[in-house]
């Protein structure tokens, strides 16, 4: 995952030789032209994979709370996308829950409680497999799909795994 600052770049010369030594960088960019006289450059920058806190210095200058998050890492975000799947999988199924809560003589069907057990263990194992990336890579690598079957029965698996089936 990356995101792009934007930095306009405005040219003080015409020509193709100033655009071209100007434009002759070592690593990936993207060029987007917006006027003749004027691009647009997007480089990837990176995302911390923990949180940033504020620190005593940000909470005198009145920015923040010291110790409270900042800014969002990447393993924060992406365990929250793990819980939103979750919840969401879990929604359709909790009227079950209210009912049994409700109607004393109402119990919720086992295929419905093992669902819901299985996509709240799921969850969590999913939640721990981003906590223990090392890297950024290794955080891209849970979403990978890899084959872990043979050439001629292929199984597409990826590391993160999948939630279970809805009943």
């Amino acid at each position: 995952m990356e995101i792009f600052n934007i930095q306009e770049i405005f040219f003080l010369f015409d020509g193709l030789m100033q655009k071209e030594k100007r434009l002759d960088f070592t690593k990936w960019f993207l060029i987007i032209p917006i006027k003749k006289m004027r691009l647009i450059i997007l480089t990837p920058t990176a995302k911390s994979l923990t949180d940033t806190l504020w620190t005593a210095q940000d909470e005198i200058d009145g920015k923040g709370t010291e110790g409270e998050v900042a800014v969002e890492g990447l393993k924060t975000k992406h365990k929250a996308v793990i819980k939103s799947q979750a919840s969401g999988l879990l929604t359709p199924t909790d009227w079950y829950v209210i009912k049994a809560t409700d109607v004393e003589s109402y119990s919720v069907p086992s295929a419905v409680t093992t669902f819901r057990t299985n996509v709240r263990t799921r969850s969590n194992e999913m939640e721990t497999a981003i906590d223990n990336a090392a890297d950024v890579d290794a955080l891209a690598a849970l979403y990978q799909y890899v084959n872990t079957g043979t050439e001629e029965n292929p199984v597409m698996e990826r590391p993160l795994g999948e939630f279970p089936e809805a009943v």
